[in-house]
């Protein structure tokens, strides 16, 4: 029986009393050992239960399902890595092997998933971080295409981009004139996000020997079942001659400092010794006597039916928030909401202490029952915030605590 479960304390013989910053020390232990548990045990049940769940995948249908399964599973995996760098490697192999979370098992999954082109599931291809070009066969980059995507991006930013002219940027011929002002390198990202689904492959700057200097972005395009690789110009010239300039003046004016003589006085009067005599400091009252502290009480403990109430609790009140939250779809159900969604943040505050002590898994498999999603009230709360709450200051207020 571990020596913290006696209430004796290393180096302490059971006749002896224990002190209660002993007791607090060895309840700490205890709480942390239990902590560190149930961290390894939720990362190897959410790594087993990923693998079997990807192993189910055959077609797109199965791995449209399984998307959001395997994406709860491996944020949990995410969240856990921190924790799990504590845990020594023998224990971790161990709970995996056990488990039957091999690299064989992971090589054989990726293998086939990759092979099957994520059996043309984006949504699986984006729970696993996978690139557009992994799924989709690519597709020719023709002048119609070319035509067809421009007057879409040119309709979808009007009135989104002032201060820059030229586009639709997909081609030299049509970059964007960004100007002199470094500013409108901000609307970057506004045109790249009027591209749905584009995906970033990379970016470079480009000097050409006629002297316009480029920021090229290419980027994957889906469309009707193919990908496309193309790219978007942004005329960065007068922007990085500005630069280059500023830069250049900087470094004269550092050399014509460094190049400037500098008159050090010599001093050869020699300074005079001080004869004044440190007084001894003050000696310090002892305070061990005077000053009582009073312990933290221990860290608060439940039962596991308690955990698993709680669970089931948490589970109802995330759906029915996220419910709430996913009928808001202008100022009138907005405001409706910020009624009905206050009460249920409130529960979930006063939740807070007993769910950090409850096992990830186990929630996540609670919710999966309701046909919901732990992130639920996460991803409504940031679709509502995008929205700028629907002009609602009450479903503001209530979702920002401001």
């Amino acid at each position: 029986m571990p020596l913290v479960m006696c209430g004796v304390a290393v180096g302490q013989s059971p006749a002896e009393e224990a002190t209660p910053e002993a007791a607090l020390a060895a309840a700490d232990a205890a709480a942390e050992q239990d902590e560190m548990q149930r961290i390894l045990s939720d990362f190897v049940r959410a790594l087993s239960s990923g693998y079997t769940i990807l192993e189910g995948v055959s077609d797109r249908a199965s791995a449209d399902a399984a998307a959001p399964k395997v994406k709860a599973r491996f944020e949990i995996v995410s969240e856990l890595t921190f924790g799990i760098q504590y845990i020594d490697e023998e224990t971790l192999a161990k709970a995996l092997e056990a488990a039957g979370v091999t690299e064989e098992r992971l090589a054989a999954i990726r293998n086939r998933i990759i092979g099957a082109r994520y059996y043309g599931s984006m949504a699986l291809a984006s729970a696993l971080n996978a690139s557009l070009a992994e799924v989709l066969e690519p597709g020719e980059v023709t002048p119609e295409l070319l035509q067809t995507v421009g007057s879409e991006l040119q309709i979808a930013l009007q009135g989104k981009i002032a201060g820059i002219s030229g586009g639709p940027g997909l081609t030299e011929e049509t970059a964007w004139q960004m100007g002199e002002d470094p500013a409108a390198l901000d609307l970057i990202p506004i045109i790249m996000d009027a591209l749905p689904q584009a995906e970033k492959a990379d970016q470079k700057m480009v000097r050409t020997q006629e002297g316009p200097i480029y920021g090229r972005m290419s980027f994957l395009l889906p469309r009707d079942g193919k990908v496309y690789t193309m790219q978007m110009w942004f005329d960065i010239t007068a922007i990085i001659h500005a630069e280059e300039a500023a830069e250049a003046a900087a470094q004269s004016a550092e050399e014509e400092e460094q190049d400037r003589p500098v008159d050090v006085p010599y001093d050869n009067e020699e300074q005079e010794e001080s004869n004044d005599v440190a007084e001894p400091a003050e000696e310090l009252p002892d305070l061990s006597e005077q000053v009582s502290v009073d312990l933290p009480p221990p860290a608060q403990t439940y039962t596991p039916q308690q955990k698993q109430e709680a669970i089931a609790a948490f589970a109802q009140i995330c759906a029915n928030g996220g419910a709430v939250l996913a009928s808001v779809q202008d100022r009138a159900s907005a405001d409706a909401a910020a009624k009905q969604i206050e009460p249920v943040l409130a529960r979930l505050d006063a939740m807070g202490h007993i769910l950090s002590s409850v096992s990830y898994m186990d929630v996540l498999e609670a919710m999966e029952a309701l046909n919901t999603s732990p992130y639920i009230l996460r991803d409504e709360m940031h679709r509502i915030e995008a929205a700028n709450y629907y002009g609602s200051d009450a479903l503001r207020r209530v979702l920002t605590g401001n």
